[in-house]
């Protein structure tokens, strides 16, 4: 994202990882790719969007479903965890994420 690289490396199984600074936009922006929950929570706040989006993204990568998967995972806004529901798939992973700088979102996803 920019000037910004993540690599991740895992022993235990698959890690996703999103990076992506803030661009002024919102969940709002986006919203065919999230659940009303978490428009709820994210309301107008960028720093909300890119908690959310990073962590879809990082699970969408951890899963190689692709980014029109996105709206199938919920993301916890408070908890350290993103699940899926999709056509009668359940699964959870760890979620951690990190701001690198005011700007900047840094999402790792593994599973738990």
């Amino acid at each position: 994202s920019r000037e910004w690289l993540a690599v991740a490396i895992s022993r235990v199984g698959p890690v996703g990882v999103d990076v992506e600074q803030l661009r002024g936009q919102t969940a709002q922006t986006f919203k065919r790719y999230f659940h009303d929950d978490e428009l709820a929570w994210a309301g107008d706040d960028p720093q909300r969007f890119l908690q959310l989006w990073t962590a879809k993204e990082a699970a969408t990568k951890l899963t190689g479903q692709g980014v029109l998967s996105m709206k199938d995972w919920r993301v916890s806004a408070t908890g350290s965890s993103v699940e899926c529901t999709t056509n009668g798939f359940h699964a959870a992973f760890h979620r951690q994420a990190e701001w690198l700088t005011s700007a900047t979102c840094l999402t790792v996803v593994s599973s738990m």
